[in-house]
């Protein structure tokens, strides 16, 4: 999933990391409120190994959306993450394992590992968790815990719906491209693939 504004994701989700003002609650230490943070990064960690695999509609299911706008939001982000694990992939095949954590910290990508870091704040059905500053709104919706795109930070306006879907559908295609790119021996080096991406603002 990504950080970055905002990028949530990725991913996703972590494009919003750096977008979002953490919760004022103290985290809880409750039994039920270590159950809920268990959850959270559950969540995390499945959407991660759904982005992985190119199962979007797991990565979809892990998301909650209420209205039409939300829902294409949902969609957007999926694809762009979906985007991040093939880029990773296609690294990994060519440049090997330190060559794919380099290019997932470009693109501001939250894996699996990453989350030792997490800090999760708890209010009710509704959480952040914060890697390195920030925050990603999560909610729980019958009893599981999904990321939160009905929350205002990550959606918004029509307008700004629409903005963010743009840039969403720009990274993806770029991110697509450079993956077909490296599978395709055009590019022979991870400095190459980080220039790319920096060409298109990630």
């Amino acid at each position: 999933m990504q950080i970055k504004m905002i990028s949530v994701t990725g991913v996703f989700f972590s494009l919003c990391l750096m977008a979002v003002v953490a919760c004022a609650e103290e985290p809880a230490t409750a039994p039920a409120a270590v159950a809920d943070e268990a959850g959270i990064l559950q969540t995390f960690r499945d959407y991660n190994d759904a982005m992985a695999k190119g199962d979007e509609a797991t990565m979809i299911a892990l998301q909650h959306a209420a209205t039409d706008d939300q829902k294409k939001f949902q969609k957007a982000i999926a694809a762009n993450d979906l985007a991040v694990g093939k880029l990773k992939a296609a690294v990994a095949g060519k440049f090997g394992a330190d060559a794919a954590k380099q290019v997932s910290k470009a693109v501001g990508d939250v894996g699996n590992d990453d989350l030792i870091r997490a800090k999760v704040q708890l209010h009710e059905n509704k959480a952040m968790i914060a890697i390195d500053g920030g925050g990603i709104p999560m909610i729980k919706v019958d009893g599981k815990w999904k990321f939160d795109m009905s929350d205002p930070s990550m959606s918004g306006s029509p307008e700004r719906i629409a903005q963010q879907l743009a840039g969403y559908e720009s990274r993806a295609k770029n991110m697509n491209a450079i993956a077909l790119a490296v599978n395709e021996g055009k590019i022979t080096t991870v400095d190459e693939i980080l220039k790319a991406l920096k060409n298109d603002s990630l």
